[in-house]
C-alpha cells in the first residue's frame, strides 16, 4: 500500500508531529514555516491530507492546488477560514476538533477568576508605574465560600465547577440546553439589568460552550443510523428528508438534521459525506431538508423521526432512547415495532394470513441464516410487517425466495 501524504500547514504540538512521523503508512511533510505562496504552488499539490490552523485559509487559491487532497483536518473548534461549499463540490471531506480546546477554556476560566478576585492586573501595572510595592493595597479577596454562577454546565461549565469545588466554592448552575442554531438568542442574557441584582463585588466571565448535552448524542446516533437504513431500504434517488421531533431533543432540531442527513447520503456517498458538508452536498443534489416540532403526546420522553422521500417510494421511521442510552425503532410507516438498530435486518411485509411466519423461517434455514432477532407489527388493512435480523449476509436468492411468497407484498434488508 502506498503511503498518504499530510501536509501540516500551521505549527500544531510536538507530541502531534512525532504521531504522524512514526507511521510507516504516513509521508508526512511539516509546512509550517514555509512562505503561504510556496505552501500552496508547491506543496498543497502533494498532499493527500492537509492539517491546518487558523493561519492557513482553506480558499479559491488552495483548493485550486488541492489536486490530491481527500481531506482537509482543522486542528481546532471553528472552521470560519476554510471555504466548505468549495470544499464540497471538489469532494474533500472537512473535519474539526470541537473538543480540542475543552480543558484550555477550562483552565483559562479560573486564571481569570483568581485574577480577578486577587486583583493582579491592576497590581502589576501599579507596581511597574510608581515601583513601589503597597501590600496593602492588593490583598484581594478569596474564592472560597463564594458562590460561583454557571450558566451552561456543558463538557467546559462542569468541569469549571468542578474545580470550583476543590476551591470551596459554593457551585450554582444553570443549563438551558440551547441548541447551538439559536446561538443568537443567548446575546444579552446577562445585561444590565442582571449585573445590577448581583452583589457588589460579583464578576461575570463569559466563556463559550459548544458541546451539546450528553442526554442528546444517543438521540443523534440513533437517528443517523434511522436514515441510513431508510436509504438502505428504498433504493432510489433520494427528493427530500423530513426530520420531527417531540420533547426536550426537539431544541437541537439543527444537530438532529445534520446527523438524518448523513445517514441517508452514507449509503450512495460513503466517506465523502459528513457532517460539516452534509447540508451543503444534499443541497447541491436537489435534495429538500425540512424539520419540525411537533408537540409530545407520544408517550415518550423524546420521539425523533425520519421520514425520507424517493423518486420510487416514501419512508417513515421514528425511534426513542429509553435508559442506558438504549436505542430503539418504535415505528416504522404505520406499523409499532421495537427493534434495536443494528446488524443485518429484513424487512418483509406481507399479507397477514396464518403460515407466513414458518415459510420466512423455512427459508431462511434452507439457506443457513440463523434468525437471531424477529420483530412484527401489524396494521389495521390486515397486512404486517416482519423485522428479521439475521447472522450473516442476506444473498439475492434469499431475497427471491421471499418474493415468491404468495402472502408477501415487499421485501428488502439493510446493515447497520
Amino acid at each position: 500500500m502506498s503511503k498518504k501524504t499530510i501536509v501540516v500547514c500551521d505549527h500544531i504540538h510536538q507530541s502531534g508531529l512525532d504521531i504522524l512521523a512514526n507511521d510507516n503508512e504516513i509521508e508526512l511533510i511539516n509546512a509550517a514555516d514555509e512562505p503561504k505562496d510556496k505552501l500552496i504552488a508547491e506543496i498543497i499539490p502533494l498532499a493527500d491530507v492537509a492539517i491546518t490552523r487558523s493561519s492557513t485559509d482553506v480558499d479559491d487559491a488552495f483548493l485550486a492546488s488541492a489536486q490530491k487532497i481527500t481531506a482537509v483536518v482543522r486542528a481546532g473548534v471553528g472552521v470560519d477560514n476554510v471555504d466548505i461549499p468549495g470544499a464540497s463540490k471538489q469532494g474533500i471531506v472537512i473535519m474539526n476538533v470541537p473538543t480540542a480546546n475543552t480543558i484550555a477554556a477550562v483552565e483559562l476560566t479560573l486564571a481569570h477568576m483568581l485574577s480577578c478576585v486577587r486583583q493582579f492586573p491592576y497590581a502589576h501595572n501599579n507596581l511597574k508605574l510608581d515601583r513601589v510595592w503597597r501590600r496593602q493595597d492588593w490583598y484581594g479577596t478569596e474564592l472560597k465560600d463564594k458562590k460561583l454562577g454557571i450558566i451552561g454546565f456543558g463538557n467546559i461549565g462542569s468541569r469549571v465547577g468542578k474545580r470550583a469545588k476543590a476551591f470551596e466554592m459554593d457551585v450554582i448552575a444553570y443549563d438551558p440546553y440551547i441548541d447551538p442554531s439559536k446561538a443568537e438568542e443567548t446575546i444579552g442574557m446577562i445585561g444590565k439589568e442582571e449585573i445590577a441584582r448581583m452583589k457588589e463585588n460579583a464578576l461575570n466571565l463569559p466563556i463559550k460552550e459548544n458541546e451539546l448535552p450528553d442526554f442528546v448524542r444517543p438521540y443523534l446516533e440513533l437517528i443517523q443510523k434511522m436514515g441510513h437504513l431508510s436509504a438502505q431500504v428504498t433504493k432510489s434517488a433520494v427528493k427530500s428528508i423530513k426530520v420531527t421531533a417531540k420533547g426536550p431533543v426537539s431544541d437541537y432540531l439543527a444537530s438532529m438534521q445534520t446527523f438524518a442527513t448523513v445517514g441517508v447520503l452514507t449509503e450512495s456517498l460513503a466517506d465523502q459525506v459528513n457532517y460539516v458538508n452534509a447540508e451543503f452536498v444534499a443541497k447541491e443534489r436537489g435534495i429538500e431538508l425540512t424539520n419540525e416540532v411537533k408537540p409530545n403526546t407520544s408517550g415518550f420522553t423524546n420521539k425523533v423521526k425520519i421520514k425520507l422521500t424517493t423518486a420510487d417510494s416514501t419512508i417513515t421511521i421514528a425511534g426513542t432512547v429509553f435508559d442506558d442510552a438504549v436505542q430503539r425503532i418504535i415505528e416504522i410507516d404505520d406499523y409499532i415495532l421495537d427493534v434495536e438498530p443494528k446488524g443485518t435486518m429484513i424487512f418483509f411485509r406481507n399479507t397477514d394470513t396464518p403460515g407466513v411466519i414458518g415459510d420466512v423461517g423455512r427459508i431462511l434455514a434452507d439457506n443457513g441464516l440463523n434468525i437471531s432477532d424477529f420483530r412484527l407489527g401489524r396494521d389495521n388493512k390486515q397486512q404486517a410487517l416482519a423485522v428479521v435480523r439475521v447472522d450473516g449476509l442476506v444473498s439475492k436468492k434469499v431475497l427471491d425466495a421471499l418474493s415468491a411468497l404468495d402472502a408477501c407484498i415487499s421485501v428488502s434488508h439493510a446493515t447497520l
